[in-house]
């Protein structure tokens, strides 16, 4: 969607597209590392604010509000804000980005205020066009993810079932717990790609799930089924997933409640140091039931616990070859809050570092309120 109304690069929130303004467009450089995890978390963690700020390869960045409307201008060249010399080595000869006085841009600014205020229903008709553009970016990067994990998954089921027929070829009864053994993870395997399916549905609508009739499900049973399918995945960081305490409780819920168990102990397991175990514990008391999962992880800043459950929101400490788009522990969010389940984030004192990053115990608890009580207990799985 062309833009109509910004003269200068913008974005109209901290995880939106960066695109051309009608006078100034953005440089090559910030084209080609706008997307990168640098910058990515200096939108985030630097643009909540209104004023002058100015990125980690020295262009300025302005942060404003236009009729409740947040517009981030970018890719700025302004006098007194803008790194100079920095600036000069990352832009090319096809880049038109001359250096502005601070005095003529805020200028510019105040027209600009003026003709939208004077233009109200163009203004967001045209900010209605550009935010249906990112919303459709955002549903293509989820999508392309969606595929590049299948098609990992696909191939792990392609050989686990290629394994399993070698092994029914030569049969002998020695040789049966590993036919049993290639079963299950076929089985964990078709079950992980309808889940993620399933997660990929629901993060680009996600408010189908409010037309669901509920039901009653079984909290430990969805924990447990979901811990079986991720073993294999656990099993190549050396990560054994462990269970303690019980409960034959239930409650009402969407089908959407079994995404949660997979995206709490997906998001453990991605950022979980190697060779360390996930504790997953059930504790009841009254009418309500704690299933906390603890992971040895990633320890994110203390003022990022609160902003983890927003959209595109990963913590700054965490590599950029570990693929996500932090999106998890936001659906993990949604799903809470659709069916009235607190979910904290708590974080262990010890800490160890590896390769400069600092790993500790994270915990996070889910609390499940008005539950039904449940003797029947109708399912067996073996995790081990």
């Amino acid at each position: 969607m062309k833009n109509t109304i910004y003269p200068y690069p913008f974005k109209l929130s901290a995880t939106g597209d960066l695109s051309d303004g009608l006078v100034f467009h953005v440089p090559s450089f910030c084209r080609s590392n706008h997307k990168t995890n640098k910058c990515r978390d200096f939108y985030k963690n630097e643009c909540e604010n209104e004023g002058y700020k100015q990125c980690p390869y020295g262009f300025a960045v302005n942060v404003n509000h236009f009729l409740g409307q947040k517009v981030i201008f970018s890719c700025l060249n302004i006098d007194k804000i803008s790194d100079k010399k920095m600036i000069q080595k990352r832009l090319s000869n096809k880049d038109f980005l001359p250096r502005m006085p601070l005095s003529l841009y805020e200028e510019s600014i105040r027209d600009i205020s003026i003709f939208i205020k004077s233009h109200d229903d163009f203004y967001k008709k045209e900010n209605e066009k550009i935010n249906t553009k990112e919303t459709y970016i955002d549903k293509i990067e989820i999508l392309d993810n969606t595929f590049h994990e299948l098609r990992k998954l696909n191939q792990e089921l392609k050989l686990q079932t290629e394994h399993l027929i070698f092994e029914s070829n030569n049969f002998n009864w020695d040789n049966i717990e590993n036919i049993k053994y290639l079963s299950q993870n076929i089985f964990s395997t078709s079950q992980l790609i309808s889940i993620r399916l399933n997660t990929y549905d629901f993060g680009v609508n996600p408010n189908l799930s409010l037309y669901e009739q509920k039901s009653p499900i079984q909290i430990h049973k969805k924990f447990v089924k979901v811990a079986h399918c991720l073993r294999e995945y656990a099993s190549k960081k050396l990560i054994k997933i462990q269970i303690a305490g019980e409960s034959y409780s239930s409650i009402m819920a969407n089908d959407v409640l079994e995404l949660l168990p997979y995206l709490i102990l997906d998001n453990a397991i991605k950022y979980s140091l190697e060779n360390r175990q996930i504790e997953i514990k059930f504790s009841e008391k009254d009418s309500e039931l704690d299933v906390t999962v603890k992971s040895f992880s990633i320890r994110p800043h203390e003022n990022e616990l609160k902003k983890l459950t927003e959209r595109g929101i990963r913590s700054s400490r965490i590599n950029s070859q570990i693929q996500g788009q932090g999106i998890g522990l936001y659906l993990a969010n949604y799903i809470c809050e659709l069916h009235n389940i607190s979910m904290d984030f708590r974080l262990g004192k010890d800490r160890y570092f590896a390769d400069g990053i600092p790993y500790s115990d994270f915990y996070v608890t889910l609390t499940f309120h008005n539950i039904i009580k449940d003797e029947n207990f109708d399912y067996d799985f073996d995790i081990d």
